[in-house]
């Protein structure tokens, strides 16, 4: 449910969005600077609300960034949601002249032939969630943040992206696959990669007797992104409001300016 959570996109893409922003990126981009996103809850017969399957499209300024989350099992294959020529649990940079793949703990390059060039593997020091919660507690129990393995910041920054997806999925219409891939249209690299993302989630659905049209997904506009401040422009009212909680007495996060 919205009051209570940000789905798998707040999920699983926390890490996989923090991830890509720190090696990809290497922080630099705090926050995009468009965001497309399209979904839908699907496949299930529950109260829930938000989307088990979805893409969504980052304007970076410098490289396009696809993200997509499918969480619905497949019918012969219940340990799968889909498959496509990424990692399961992952993400792909594609460069001039190869790839670098991340997989969950380690991370493989490949040239342009798909021949293996190196593989990089979390040193034992830091591998795992344990490290991270472990520094979190000895950090608040210190009471000095210049402890952290990561500013704060880093993750406020990447709050911006997950919330950035669900926000538009929120405030998208009636699914156009045209409609969203003519809005990426003037980056052919991106339109082309998103036409692929888009390709992986209708193969799946279909596999599972469901469909991608009008009736069952939503589609989003571009929200405009006003770095790490949030929605500007003609969306920034309606997103701003999707983005507060209205709390229980007694419960109140104040407001800090």
């Amino acid at each position: 449910m919205w009051n209570t959570g940000n789905g798998e996109t707040g999920n699983w893409g926390a890490h996989l969005l923090d991830d890509c922003r720190n090696d990809v990126f290497l922080d630099r981009i705090r926050a995009p600077k468009r965001v497309l996103a399209g979904g839908a809850r699907i496949g299930y017969d529950d109260a829930g609300e938000t989307p088990n399957e979805m893409f969504v499209y980052f304007d970076t300024g410098e490289a396009p960034v696809i993200f997509c989350i499918s969480n619905l099992p497949d019918k012969q294959n219940p340990k799968s949601a889909g498959t496509c020529d990424e990692p399961a649990v992952g993400y792909s940079v594609r460069c001039e002249g190869g790839r670098y793949v991340k997989y969950w703990g380690r991370a493989v390059a490949y040239d342009e032939k798909g021949k293996k060039i190196r593989e990089f593997k979390a040193t034992s020091e830091h591998a795992g969630p344990g490290p991270h919660l472990r520094n979190f507690v000895e950090t608040v129990l210190a009471g000095d943040a210049s402890r952290l393995y990561a500013p704060l910041e880093v993750g406020r920054d990447s709050a911006t992206w997950y919330n950035g997806a669900n926000t538009a999925y929120r405030l998208g219409e009636p699914y156009s696959k045209a409609a969203a891939l003519d809005l990426v249209a003037d980056s052919a690299d991106g339109s082309a990669l998103l036409a692929e993302a888009i390709g992986d989630l209708e193969r799946h659905l279909t596999a599972q007797g469901l469909k991608m049209n009008a009736d069952t997904f939503k589609t989003s506009r571009f929200l405009e992104y006003d770095g790490v401040e949030g929605v500007k422009g003609e969306y920034a009212d309606a997103a701003a409001r999707l983005l507060k909680i209205d709390y229980r007495a007694g419960f109140v996060v104040p407001e800090i300016v």
